[in-house]
């Protein structure tokens, strides 16, 4: 499963939207200009508040979805590792295999 992680950056003058693709590992940035004065200043203090206050959990739930993929990564190199007659393949048992398998499985309930 692939994931895309937004992060918003909100400056008071020009509100800086910052977005970071971490499935592709692209970076971009782009400038909301305030030219028409379609917020105002109340409302601009009060997303620059509300980013302040969510940096926190934005960066746990950051933490925790960079961990889950790391986890899935290691879980199919594993596998192909154990299915590989060239690797471990066919240095360990079926037995050892299947268990492995099983905690393999498991890691990820």
């Amino acid at each position: 499963m692939d994931y895309i992680l937004s992060f918003w950056n909100i400056q008071k003058r020009n509100n800086t939207s910052d977005s970071n693709g971490q499935g592709s590992k692209e970076f971009k940035s782009i400038t909301i200009t305030n030219e028409r004065e379609r917020l105002s200043e109340e409302e601009i203090r009060n997303m620059v508040k509300e980013t302040e206050e969510y940096a926190e959990e934005d960066k746990k739930v950051k933490e925790r979805i960079d961990s889950r993929n790391n986890l899935q990564t290691l879980i199919c190199n594993m596998k192909s590792t154990i299915n590989d007659e060239d690797e471990l393949g066919n240095k360990i048992d079926s037995e050892e295999k299947e268990a492995i398998q099983k905690a393999l499985k498991d890691a990820l309930t």
